[in-house]
């Protein structure tokens, strides 16, 4: 600090401050639909979809200066972020079964790269201080089904059932938390892990049984549980090879179930 306290503003400014790079970003669309009977289609879709990172992660902190503290400091944000990029692949079958009753079937693939993440700690030149800013590094996917039935009302009663079977997998499910794993002395995140809102199993049904004057509506939904990293209440560990805490989002909350009612 004394030796950079010796410059003026202008001269500061110079090494101090750097100006970010010009993004651009192309964002195709495509999609196709097939008729293979007069009743059902097969469908095909691919798109690339880019997001501005949020104004909070490019100037996260930007207002603070680093103290003589020890240890890592931040995380503060980064103007220079690239979009964050989704590219996301779909396939889907549509069948009307009668009059009544139509089925829906759809497979797809999300490919998630250039997500926010903190960067390793960059050092100063006091000894001991250094600081993390934001950067693009993690990434995930998201590949799963999702199979629906759905009659349409007739004979005083319509009905929809929906399933999703999903995967989501990915380096990070937060900006924040590759920084709180370098306080806590741990090597950057390399394999994938489920991501925190990762939902294996979603199972949606509705009911609707009435005529002119009264009617019984039904909702139901099951869930099963998301991930959780488990902690390691007490104990001893020594050695250079030997992993602190458990693996992260290993274990899973209980599956969550709810019915609504309407009668009228």
């Amino acid at each position: 600090q004394v030796e950079t306290n010796k410059y003026t503003l202008a001269e500061r400014e110079k090494f101090w401050y750097k100006p970010p790079s010009v993004k651009t970003q192309l964002s195709p669309r495509f999609g196709i639909s097939y008729p293979i009977t007069d009743k059902g289609i097969i469908r095909f879709s691919y798109g690339i979809f880019q997001q501005i990172p949020e104004y909070s992660q490019l100037y996260l902190g930007d207002e603070f200066k680093l103290t003589s503290a020890q240890g890592i400091q931040g995380p503060f944000g980064n103007n220079d972020l690239k979009p964050q990029r989704t590219t996301i692949y779909e396939i889907g079958l549509q069948q009307q079964l009668s009059d009544d009753y139509a089925v829906d079937i759809t497979a797809f693939y999300r490919d998630i790269r250039d997500w926010i993440s903190s960067s390793q700690p960059i050092q100063t030149f006091l000894a001991g201080i250094s600081y993390s800013e934001r950067i693009n590094r993690d990434f995930a996917n998201v590949r799963g089904i999702t199979c629906s039935i759905n009659k349409r009302l007739s004979n005083f009663f319509s009905f929809g059932i929906d399933y999703t079977y999903q995967i989501a997998e990915g380096t990070n499910s937060s900006p924040d938390e590759e920084f709180f794993a370098q306080q806590n002395g741990a090597e950057p995140k390399r394999l994938l892990a489920p991501l925190s809102w990762d939902q294996t199993h979603t199972f949606n049904a509705n009911l609707f049984v009435g005529h002119e004057s009264w009617g019984i509506s039904v909702l139901s939904n099951f869930s099963s549980g998301q991930p959780y990293t488990p902690t390691l209440i007490q104990g001893s560990i020594t050695g250079k090879d030997v992993m602190a805490g458990l693996a992260t989002n290993s274990l899973r909350k209980p599956s969550l179930f709810r019915v609504d009612v309407e009668m009228y």
